[in-house]
Protein backbone atom coordinates (compact mmCIF):
# COMPACT_ATOMS: atom_id res chain seq x y z
CA UNK A 1 0.00 0.00 0.00
CA UNK A 2 2.64 2.06 0.47
CA UNK A 3 4.16 1.64 -2.83
CA UNK A 4 1.26 3.86 -4.30
CA UNK A 5 2.42 6.96 -2.14
CA UNK A 6 5.88 6.58 -2.86
CA UNK A 7 5.89 10.60 -2.59
CA UNK A 8 4.71 10.06 1.16
CA UNK A 9 7.06 9.62 3.96
CA UNK A 10 5.31 6.53 6.45
CA UNK A 11 6.59 7.28 9.74
CA UNK A 12 5.95 4.64 12.02
CA UNK A 13 6.30 4.73 15.88
CA UNK A 14 7.39 2.18 17.70
CA UNK A 15 6.00 0.84 20.69
CA UNK A 16 7.73 3.11 23.60
CA UNK A 17 8.74 -0.29 26.16
CA UNK A 18 10.15 -2.11 22.80
CA UNK A 19 13.89 -3.24 23.60
CA UNK A 20 15.19 -3.83 20.30
CA UNK A 21 14.21 -1.49 17.08
CA UNK A 22 12.69 -2.80 14.17
CA UNK A 23 15.01 -3.85 11.83
CA UNK A 24 13.18 -4.99 8.76
CA UNK A 25 12.56 -2.15 6.29
CA UNK A 26 9.65 -2.65 4.26
CA UNK A 27 9.84 0.00 2.05
CA UNK A 28 12.15 3.25 1.56
CA UNK A 29 9.25 4.93 2.43
CA UNK A 30 8.59 4.15 5.63
CA UNK A 31 10.23 5.10 8.52
CA UNK A 32 10.45 4.17 11.89
CA UNK A 33 10.94 5.63 15.14
CA UNK A 34 10.83 5.83 18.55
CA UNK A 35 10.07 9.00 21.23
CA UNK A 36 7.74 8.89 24.07
CA UNK A 37 5.17 11.08 24.33
CA UNK A 38 4.69 10.52 20.62
CA UNK A 39 1.84 13.65 20.97
CA UNK A 40 4.01 15.88 21.30
CA UNK A 41 5.36 15.00 17.79
CA UNK A 42 1.58 15.13 16.17
CA UNK A 43 2.19 18.78 14.13
CA UNK A 44 4.68 17.17 12.79
CA UNK A 45 2.29 15.05 10.41
CA UNK A 46 0.09 16.05 7.75
CA UNK A 47 -2.19 12.76 8.71
CA UNK A 48 -2.35 10.08 10.95
CA UNK A 49 -3.71 6.29 10.30
CA UNK A 50 -4.61 5.38 13.81
CA UNK A 51 -6.95 2.55 15.78
CA UNK A 52 -9.39 3.76 17.89
CA UNK A 53 -8.50 4.35 21.58
CA UNK A 54 -7.33 7.73 23.21
CA UNK A 55 -4.86 8.80 20.41
CA UNK A 56 -8.01 9.91 18.18
CA UNK A 57 -8.72 12.55 20.37
CA UNK A 58 -5.22 13.13 20.64
CA UNK A 59 -4.98 13.78 16.92
CA UNK A 60 -7.74 15.75 16.84
CA UNK A 61 -6.63 18.29 19.59
CA UNK A 62 -3.54 18.62 17.38
CA UNK A 63 -5.37 18.85 14.32
CA UNK A 64 -4.09 15.99 12.17
CA UNK A 65 -6.24 14.60 9.79
CA UNK A 66 -6.78 11.14 10.89
CA UNK A 67 -7.91 7.44 9.04
CA UNK A 68 -9.31 5.83 11.72
CA UNK A 69 -9.91 1.95 11.75
CA UNK A 70 -12.46 1.31 14.58
CA UNK A 71 -11.40 -1.88 16.52
CA UNK A 72 -13.86 -5.21 16.54
CA UNK A 73 -12.42 -8.21 18.37
CA UNK A 74 -11.27 -8.25 22.28
CA UNK A 75 -13.57 -4.83 23.45
CA UNK A 76 -16.76 -3.91 24.90
CA UNK A 77 -16.69 -0.43 23.79
CA UNK A 78 -18.29 0.80 20.93
CA UNK A 79 -15.18 1.94 18.86
CA UNK A 80 -17.14 2.75 15.75
CA UNK A 81 -19.55 4.87 17.33
CA UNK A 82 -16.18 6.55 18.57
CA UNK A 83 -14.95 7.07 15.58
CA UNK A 84 -18.25 8.64 14.24
CA UNK A 85 -18.14 11.20 16.85
CA UNK A 86 -14.37 12.14 15.79
CA UNK A 87 -14.65 11.94 12.29
CA UNK A 88 -18.25 13.25 11.78
CA UNK A 89 -18.87 16.37 9.53
CA UNK A 90 -16.01 15.43 7.13
CA UNK A 91 -13.60 15.73 9.92
CA UNK A 92 -11.59 12.66 8.92
CA UNK A 93 -12.07 8.76 7.29
CA UNK A 94 -13.14 5.77 8.87
CA UNK A 95 -11.81 2.59 7.51
CA UNK A 96 -13.04 -0.97 8.43
CA UNK A 97 -10.28 -3.29 9.30
CA UNK A 98 -8.16 -5.08 6.44
CA UNK A 99 -10.03 -3.08 3.79
CA UNK A 100 -6.85 -1.75 1.88
CA UNK A 101 -9.16 -0.10 -0.83
CA UNK A 102 -10.86 2.20 1.97
CA UNK A 103 -7.47 2.67 2.93
CA UNK A 104 -6.24 3.90 -0.45
CA UNK A 105 -9.39 5.86 -0.99
CA UNK A 106 -8.53 7.96 2.19
CA UNK A 107 -5.18 8.43 1.55
CA UNK A 108 -5.74 9.58 -1.97
CA UNK A 109 -8.15 12.07 -0.87
CA UNK A 110 -5.34 13.44 1.93
CA UNK A 111 -3.63 14.15 -1.06
CA UNK A 112 -5.17 17.39 -1.55
CA UNK A 113 -3.61 19.55 0.83
CA UNK A 114 -6.37 22.43 1.30
CA UNK A 115 -8.64 19.28 1.91
CA UNK A 116 -6.37 18.66 4.99
CA UNK A 117 -5.90 21.97 6.08
CA UNK A 118 -9.95 22.23 5.94
CA UNK A 119 -10.32 18.92 7.89
CA UNK A 120 -6.99 20.42 10.37
CA UNK A 121 -8.93 23.66 10.79
CA UNK A 122 -12.09 21.48 11.58
CA UNK A 123 -10.36 19.02 14.07
CA UNK A 124 -8.70 21.95 15.88
CA UNK A 125 -12.23 24.15 16.72
CA UNK A 126 -13.93 20.99 17.86
CA UNK A 127 -11.32 19.26 19.95
CA UNK A 128 -8.56 22.14 20.09
CA UNK A 129 -9.02 24.06 23.11
CA UNK A 130 -5.80 24.12 24.53
CA UNK A 131 -7.13 24.82 28.18
CA UNK A 132 -6.60 21.50 29.86
CA UNK A 133 -7.73 22.77 33.29
CA UNK A 134 -10.98 24.56 32.30
CA UNK A 135 -11.75 21.27 30.13
CA UNK A 136 -10.86 19.35 32.88
CA UNK A 137 -13.07 21.57 35.60
CA UNK A 138 -16.04 21.34 32.94
CA UNK A 139 -15.99 17.72 32.47
CA UNK A 140 -15.09 17.16 36.68
CA UNK A 141 -17.49 19.78 38.08
CA UNK A 142 -20.60 18.58 36.89
CA UNK A 143 -19.54 15.17 37.51
CA UNK A 144 -18.77 15.80 40.78
CA UNK A 145 -21.78 17.94 41.62
CA UNK A 146 -24.17 15.60 40.91
CA UNK A 147 -23.16 13.21 43.37
CA UNK A 148 -23.31 15.40 46.04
Amino acid sequence: MAGEFEDWTFAVPEPPLLIEPLKQRLRENISYFQYFPVCECFAAFDAAISFTGDTIFELAHFGVPPIIVPKTVLTGEDHARKARSVVGDGRGFIVPENDTGALVAALDALRDDRRRREISEQLTAAYGNGDGAANAADTLIPWVARDS
